[in-house]
C-alpha cells in the first residue's frame, strides 16, 4: 500500500483542489511509485481546523470541509494543532509536515506552488537551513542594512542561487513549499516531497473567474456581510443567493449545491468581522498583557489596543496598521492570537517540537480505515477520534505538552462553534462539538477508536 500526502485548508473546497487530488493521486499512486492503477493510491491530507493561517476562521467549519474532502477523493483527514494552524508559513508548515510525519507510513506528499518544479525549491530551502552557502551571515547582514525580515531572508537565499525567476519568492504557494522542504531537512524525513504547478488564479486573486478560481476570491462573493444583517428579509436572502451563483463554476457541483443549502438555512459563512466584538473585550481586558501574545511585539500591542477601541470593523484595524513592517496578515495573526489566548511560552514549546504527541481524525472512508490501521502497526503517536476518550488516557494527563496542545485545540474549535451556531444554539444542545461530531460516524455505528 502506497500513501501519499496532501497538506490544504480547503478554505473552501474548489476545483483547484479537485485537481490537486486527482494529480496528487496520478503522481504519488501507482504510475509513479509502482506502476499500476492509480485508484490502488490511498490519499491522506492534513487540514487546518476552525481558524487558518491567513489568520481569521474557516468560512465553514472543520468537520463540513473534511467532509467536502472525503466527498472528492481523500480518504482520511486528519486536524493539524491549531498552534500551528494559524501561525505563519514557517510554523503553519512545521504542524504541517509533523502531522504527516508521525504516521510513520507516508510515502510522498504533493503540494502546488507557482514554480511548479520541485529542483528550485528544493536549491531554496537547502540554502536557507545552512547545508549550501553562507545563509545566516547575509541574512544578518541585510538585517543590519535596515531590510524587512521577508526581504532579507530572499536576499540572503537569491544570493547563493543561480538563474532564479524574479517572481520566485512572491508566490504565497512557492513560500509554503520552501518551508515543507525546510521541515524535511529539519526533520531528516523520508517522504518524498513532488509539486505540481498552480492552476490560472494567484493564491490571492479577488476575483472569480471561469473554472479555477482562488480561494481568496469565493471567499469574497461568501461573506455577504451587509445580506445577514437582514437574514429575515426574504428578499434579501434571494438576493444573497443569486450573487453567490457567480462560484458555481469555481467550485464541485456538490460543494456548490451544500454551499446554497447551508445558506438556505442561515448557516453563513463566517470571516474575521464576526469575531471583531470579542477582539475588541480580550484586547481592552488584557490591556499591560498584550506583549505576552504571540507576535505581539515591539510597541504594536499599543497601536492594537489603541487603535482596536475606536475603529468600526475588523478590517479598519488592519488598514490602519498595516505598514511596511507589518502586513495584513501578520496584523490578523495577531489579533486572533489576543482571541484564542496565543502565547509566547506556548508557541516556544510548540516551535520546538520534532515530534507530535497525537493526531486527530475529522473523517475518513474505507481505505482511510486501512490507513489507519497501518499507521496503528507502525507508529506508536495517539490516533485520537474521541476526545472525550483521549483525556482519560495516560499520554494526555502525564504528558503536559500534549495536554497542551490538545486542551488548546479543544478551547479554539469551541471559541469558533459559539459563533458558527450563534443562529442555531439546537445544535449545542448535545454538547461541544468536538466531543459528538465525527463525519464518519453519522454513516456507522462503531467508533474507530
Amino acid at each position: 500500500m502506497k500513501i501519499g500526502g496532501i497538506i490544504a485548508e480547503y478554505n473552501p473546497f474548489h476545483n483547484g483542489h479537485e485537481y490537486h487530488i486527482m494529480q496528487t493521486r496520478n503522481i504519488t499512486g501507482a504510475d509513479y511509485v509502482i506502476k499500476e492503477k492509480s485508484s490502488c493510491s490511498h490519499l491522506v491530507a492534513v487540514t487546518s481546523g476552525n481558524f487558518v493561517q491567513r489568520g481569521g476562521p474557516a468560512i465553514v467549519d472543520k468537520y463540513t470541509r473534511a467532509k467536502m474532502a472525503l466527498d472528492n477523493g481523500v480518504d482520511l483527514v486528519l486536524e493539524m494543532p491549531a498552534y500551528y494552524a494559524t501561525q505563519t508559513a514557517e510554523i503553519f508548515s512545521r504542524g504541517a509536515v509533523m502531522t504527516l510525519e508521525a504516521l510513520n507510513c507516508v510515502d510522498s506528499f504533493c503540494f502546488g506552488s507557482e514554480h511548479g518544479e520541485i529542483d528550485k525549491l528544493k536549491e531554496a530551502a537547502a540554502i536557507s537551513m545552512g547545508i549550501s552557502g553562507d545563509y545566516e551571515v547575509s541574512l544578518r547582514k541585510n538585517i543590519e542594512e535596515g531590510m524587512p525580515f521577508a526581504v532579507a531572508r530572499e536576499m540572503a537565499v537569491r544570493e547563493y542561487m543561480d538563474e532564479v525567476p524574479s517572481d520566485f519568492f512572491k508566490g504565497s504557494n512557492n513560500i509554503l513549499a520552501i518551508e515543507y522542504l525546510r521541515e524535511l531537512i529539519r526533520l531528516d524525513s523520508k517522504m518524498e516531497p513532488i509539486t505540481i504547478r498552480r492552476m490560472s488564479a494567484g493564491h490571492n486573486s479577488r476575483e472569480v473567474s471561469g473554472d479555477i478560481s482562488s480561494a481568496t476570491a469565493i471567499r469574497k462573493v461568501l461573506n455577504g456581510l451587509e445580506l445577514r444583517e437582514n437574514v429575515m428579509n426574504t428578499k434579501d436572502k434571494r438576493d444573497f443567493l443569486r450573487k453567490i451563483s457567480i462560484i458555481e463554476n469555481s467550485v464541485p457541483k456538490t460543494i456548490y449545491f451544500e454551499l446554497i443549502d447551508m445558506i438556505s438555512k442561515e448557516m453563513y459563512p463566517l470571516d474575521n468581522e464576526d469575531f471583531f466584538s470579542e477582539i475588541r473585550t480580550c484586547v481592552i481586558r488584557n490591556e499591560g498583557t498584550l506583549h505576552n501574545y504571540f507576535e505581539v511585539k515591539e510597541g504594536l500591542e499599543n497601536s492594537i489596543r489603541k487603535t482596536v477601541v475606536r475603529a468600526p470593523r475588523f478590517d479598519d484595524v488592519v488598514a490602519e496598521l498595516r505598514s511596511k513592517r507589518y502586513t495584513s496578515s501578520k496584523i490578523r495573526r495577531c489579533l486572533f492570537n489576543i482571541l484564542l489566548g496565543v502565547k509566547d511560552r506556548d508557541m516556544d514549546i510548540a516551535k520546538n517540537l520534532k515530534q507530535l504527541p497525537y493526531v486527530r481524525v475529522l473523517a475518513l472512508n474505507d481505505k482511510g480505515r486501512e490507513i489507519l490501521k497501518k499507521i496503528k502497526e507502525v507508529s506508536d503517536v495517539d490516533v485520537v477520534s474521541s476526545p472525550a476518550k483521549a483525556k482519560l488516557t495516560d499520554s494526555y494527563i502525564e504528558n503536559p505538552v500534549y495536554k497542551m496542545l490538545f486542551d488548546f485545540d479543544l478551547r479554539s474549535s469551541s471559541i469558533y462553534y459559539q459563533k458558527y451556531y450563534s443562529n442555531h444554539r439546537e445544535q449545542l444542545e448535545n454538547g461541544e462539538v468536538d466531543y459528538f461530531n465525527l463525519i464518519t460516524r453519522l454513516e456507522q455505528k462503531n467508533d474507530i477508536d
